[in-house]
């Protein structure tokens, strides 16, 4: 049976980069829309809040997938494609919405985005090249 150690290593950072981002939406919500729009919008640190919640219920499904004995490519890879999803998604708020967000914010999704990349890029490669445990 493949052990997937890279895709697991990856599925591991993508969990812990999660969390963090998580945690500082959750807590942080009226900072972060400071720091990323340049209007003021009534509802959007619910919506931060709510993104963090989210975030942490995608880490912790991460985790439990680094723990999962019988991890298999499909499950890999639909990780991969929720990551890919995050990042097209993220570029079209950017393209659609960029009179509402400032420089720092853009750079926040686009430094976001390469991480997010990175780890989906990883998990992928990880679930086509493994070695049998």
């Amino acid at each position: 049976m493949p052990n997937y150690l890279w895709a697991r290593i990856f599925l591991g950072l993508n969990a812990g980069f999660s969390i963090l981002t998580g945690l500082v939406l959750i807590f942080f919500p009226g900072l972060i829309a400071e720091t990323m729009l340049t209007k003021e919008v009534s509802w959007i640190t619910e919506v931060f809040i709510g993104l963090g919640v989210l975030l942490l219920g995608f880490a912790i499904s991460l985790i439990v997938l680094v723990r999962d004995r019988y991890l298999s490519k499909p499950k890999i890879m639909s990780i991969s494609a929720a990551d890919v999803g995050w990042v097209v998604s993220s570029c079209v708020v950017v393209l659609l919405f960029n009179d509402f967000l400032t420089l720092k914010g853009v750079a926040i999704i686009v430094g976001v985005n390469i991480f997010v990349s990175i780890f989906a890029l990883g998990q992928f490669m990880g679930a086509r090249v493994t070695a049998l445990a």
